[in-house]
């Protein structure tokens, strides 16, 4: 705060109504700059961002029939859900192809009905968000999905 008035009753009050600093005008330049930098070292101090919490570590477990993200939450899950997330995660990070994931899950690439394979991810993201899961489970257009970490 920045007042004209010298006194100390009125800089103390400015103090008490929630000012960090009373500068009495005129106020010499140097008086200034000392004081933003030592409001602006406290709050860098007293705000340290929280500590970023725990990254999830995917796995596939009990013979690849549940997902696990390594927090405590767990999924089990379903035939097709365990052969697409199989086949993801031995290309984990890259694309899978969407017959690709077909054929893992042992269908018939010509036969199969891709909307289908859309609505097991979808089904699949659904139920791990049940559970607190968010399996980094990606559709990528046009190619196929990717499990990331």
């Amino acid at each position: 705060m920045a007042t004209g008035r010298a006194a100390i009753e009125d800089r103390v009050a400015g103090l008490q109504k929630g000012a960090d600093v009373c500068l009495v005008k005129p106020i010499d330049v140097r008086e200034l700059a000392a004081t933003v930098v030592a409001l602006n070292n406290r709050v860098k101090r007293d705000h340290k961002a929280p500590p970023a919490p725990p990254a999830p570590q995917w796995t596939l477990v009990e013979g690849g029939w549940t997902l696990t993200d390594g927090l405590g939450h767990r999924l089990r899950l379903t035939v097709s859900e365990q052969r697409l997330l199989a086949c993801l995660f031995r290309e984990r990070g890259n694309i899978v192809g969407r017959s690709a994931l077909v054929e893992a899950m042992g269908e018939d690439v010509h036969d199969f009905d891709y909307a289908q394979l859309d609505t097991i991810v979808s089904r699949l993201r659904r139920r791990a968000k049940k559970a607190n899961m968010l399996p980094p489970l990606h559709a990528i257009r046009g190619l196929g999905f990717t499990f990331t970490d």
